[in-house]
């Protein structure tokens, strides 16, 4: 680098560095309550799932016609909740592999040892993050239903977090 550039640099560098830790520490911020919980996991959850399930045309190995599936959404069902991709776009600072879907990561990894918790996120998950319907649906009581939602969905977070970090 010659001189000119880092002294063209060296002004924004403390700015730079600032604004990175800053914007870190607002994401690894836990959510508080059970509201703050609902609206992370809604937003993390349809950021890491396909918008289109369907594009023109039929499937190929259809026998019955059925509706080609996006390529992104066959990656989706076909690919592996742990999938990884080494992108330097995403984090300039870590030169490693990311997960493509942490949430997702983190609920297979839930669900090793808390496998109804697990089942439960994700019954909320593709029900808009309504848990309350999710609730009526198992037949829970409100109560028991509100823990049960808050607990789960805590313990998400901080496996959600430490994946995050530690990849």
């Amino acid at each position: 680098m010659t001189n000119s550039a880092a002294f063209r640099e060296s002004p924004y560098a403390r700015a730079r560095s600032e604004s990175v830790t800053r914007r870190m520490d607002e994401a690894a911020r836990e959510p508080k309550g059970i509201n703050g919980l609902t609206n992370w996991y809604r937003a993390a959850w349809a950021a890491e799932t396909p918008n289109r399930f369907h594009e023109r045309g039929v499937e190929p190995a259809s026998v019955l016609g059925s509706p080609a599936l996006h390529g992104a959404f066959r990656a989706y069902l076909m690919g592996s909740p742990w999938q990884t991709d080494h992108d330097d776009s995403l984090d300039i600072d870590h030169r490693e592999e990311v997960y493509i879907r942490p949430v997702h990561a983190a609920l297979a990894e839930m669900s090793r040892t808390w496998p109804l918790s697990a089942r439960y996120l994700f019954a909320i998950a593709w029900c808009g993050a309504e848990w309350q319907d999710v609730c009526l649906a198992w037949r829970m009581l409100p109560e028991v239903g509100h823990r049960f939602t808050y607990d789960a969905l805590r313990h998400l977070w901080r496996m959600h977090e430490r994946a995050s970090s530690t990849l």
